[in-house]
C-alpha cells in the first residue's frame, strides 16, 4: 500500500470515528431525560419553607428511609403540626428537586456533606 492510500484510509477511519463520538453523546443525552430538562425554581410551600424540616427530609433520606417511612417517621415526630405531614409523593417530589438542584437558592443541597438533625 502507498502512504497515501494510507492517509486516505485513516482521514476515513478518523470521519466515521468523529460521528460515532457525536452519535454516542446525543445518546447519552438521550438516555438522561433529566438533562433535557431546565432547571426553573418554584416557590416552596407549607412546612418546607422551614430549614430545620427541611434538613431533617434530606437527612432522614440519606438514612435510606422509603417515602412511606418518611412520612409516618414525621407525623410522629411532630404529631401536633398538620402543616408538616406531608405525602409520599410530595416528599418525592421535594428529595428529587433538591436531587438535581432546583432548590439551591433556598439553600437547600441534597449532596451538601454537613448534615444537621
Amino acid at each position: 500500500m502507498k502512504s497515501t492510500d494510507i492517509i486516505k484510509s485513516l482521514k476515513i477511519i478518523k470521519k466515521k470515528i468523529d460521528r460515532l463520538d457525536r452519535k454516542m453523546e446525543q445518546l447519552l443525552q438521550d438516555a438522561n431525560p433529566r438533562s433535557k430538562r431546565k432547571l426553573y425554581s418554584y416557590r416552596l410551600i407549607g412546612a418546607y419553607r422551614d430549614p430545620e424540616f427541611r434538613n431533617y427530609i434530606i437527612s432522614l433520606r440519606k438514612r435510606g428511609m422509603s417515602f412511606d417511612h418518611m412520612a409516618r417517621h414525621i407525623r410522629e415526630k411532630w404529631p401536633h403540626d398538620a402543616s408538616k405531614h406531608k405525602t409520599r409523593s410530595s416528599l418525592h417530589r421535594f428529595i428529587a428537586s433538591a436531587r438535581i438542584g432546583k432548590l439551591k437558592e433556598f439553600g437547600v443541597d441534597f449532596f451538601d456533606t454537613n448534615d444537621s438533625e
